[in-house]
């Protein structure tokens, strides 16, 4: 079997499961919240956007390994690039952003964090003190590749990549205040985690948009084979 990327329809078919999820959070969110504030129902907790080990972090994880999936395709077809590298670097880097979205490894360096630094507030998950390290030194390693790419992909990059930090850290943080004042089932909580998560998943959902338009648009005719017929 022969399947031919279209980026338009990947897309369409991302967002709507995005879509998907949030509205099965926020339902269950609000229902638990005015209905059932002491006993969180199962299949509420299947679809919640917070929870390990479900629906949305299933889903999550798999986007993030697609995308890692999609860069190690292009690393591979860029046999002599100069940047062929830094493609290599993105694929492990998502890799490992997968691999942590199944397991929560950043979850376990946080209380470790925490506690070294004190960490406290907007810092409360202190995972985003090494992650924000980490992600300023990417930036610096990653501009002249950024700018080396065409003016839609490079557009397409910055504006996936953009979603996806304001939400991983960004709203985070706010996450992290409200957090450490009232709890994971505070209103606000959870008001800003589901703004979170959303911007991780429609910027995952971009960012696999670009790089299937940046595959159909530089590897013309491009097919993936499945078996051997």
């Amino acid at each position: 079997m022969v399947l031919k990327l279209d980026p338009k329809k990947i897309l369409v078919a991302l967002f709507a499961l995005v879509v998907f999820l949030v509205l099965a959070n926020t339902a269950g969110g609000l229902y638990v919240y005015f209905f059932a504030p002491e006993d969180t129902p199962w299949i509420v907790q299947l679809f919640h956007l917070d929870r390990e080990n479900n629906i949305p972090s299933f889903y999550s994880a798999v986007a993030l390994l697609i995308a890692a999936a999609l860069l190690a395709v292009i690393a591979v077809l860029k046999r002599g690039d100069r940047f062929r590298a830094h493609w290599a670097g993105l694929a492990l880097i998502f890799l490992y952003i997968g691999i942590d979205e199944s397991v929560s490894l950043h979850e376990k360096l946080m209380p470790v964090v925490r506690n070294t630094l004190d960490a406290s507030g907007f810092l409360y998950f202190a995972w985003v003190i090494p992650y924000s390290v980490m992600l300023v030194v990417f930036l610096v390693a990653y501009a002249k590749f950024v700018f080396h790419l065409p003016k839609r992909s490079r557009l397409l990059f910055v504006l996936s990549g953009t979603i996806y930090v304001t939400g991983a850290l960004g709203f985070e943080l706010i996450g992290g205040y409200f957090f450490e004042i009232c709890g994971d089932h505070c209103f606000k909580y959870q008001v800003f985690m589901t703004i979170e998560e959303t911007l991780e998943m429609v910027g995952v959902a971009l960012f696999i948009f670009a790089l299937t338009d940046y595959l159909e648009k530089e590897f013309a005719g491009l097919q993936i084979r499945i078996g051997s017929s």
